[in-house]
């Protein structure tokens, strides 16, 4: 349980880093019990903790788990019941039954296999994002059990310019 929680921790310190290109290493952090912050409205596993970050659109999943070391992502193609898309279902859940707390905000789930980088998986309008280098390496997956997802790499997000999620979603320009 202890290398979830400081696996969670570095996450939030990345995603920090990230989101407000290095000036605030704490906008983030690993929410407590794991979304399960007593007398606090908070969903996901990291939570914003800076005016910056509470611009932040996604509710951030993170799933490292055992089950997950031997995990085929085409098992998302052929199994209804697969960890992935049962947290994915949750996810979706999760932000559909808090519409006051979560207006406009998009899930990530991101996942860690054992001995490999961590993936995200998300929404395929997401595939508007474009790194550093002018390329998005993601993985589209229709599935009869969900809607469409995509597949990335946490370091294709962490490369991206966090300035397009933060003037509009899908590339819209921002007012004024």
């Amino acid at each position: 349980m202890r290398k979830g929680k400081n696996r969670e921790r570095l996450l939030a310190r990345e995603l920090s880093n990230w989101w407000t290109s290095g000036k605030d290493p704490n906008a983030f952090r690993r929410s407590p019990c794991s979304g399960g912050w007593a007398g606090h409205a908070t969903d996901g596993d990291i939570i914003p903790m800076s005016p910056e970050a509470e611009l932040c659109r996604y509710v951030f999943e993170i799933k490292d788990r055992k089950e997950i070391d031997e995990f085929d992502f085409a098992e998302i193609l052929v199994n209804e019941k697969c960890s992935i898309l049962q947290w994915w279902k949750t996810l979706t859940e999760t932000i559909q039954n808090n519409p006051h707390r979560h207006a406009g905000k998009q899930r990530l789930l991101i996942v860690h296999k054992k001995h490999k980088d961590y993936c995200v998986v998300g929404i395929p309008e997401m595939t508007f994002l474009e790194d550093r280098t002018g390329k998005f390496p993601y993985m589209k997956i229709w599935t009869p059990f969900s809607e469409t997802l995509i597949v990335f790499s946490l370091l294709s997000l962490l490369d991206s310019d966090p300035e397009s999620l933060k003037t509009g979603f899908l590339g819209l320009k921002p007012n004024g």
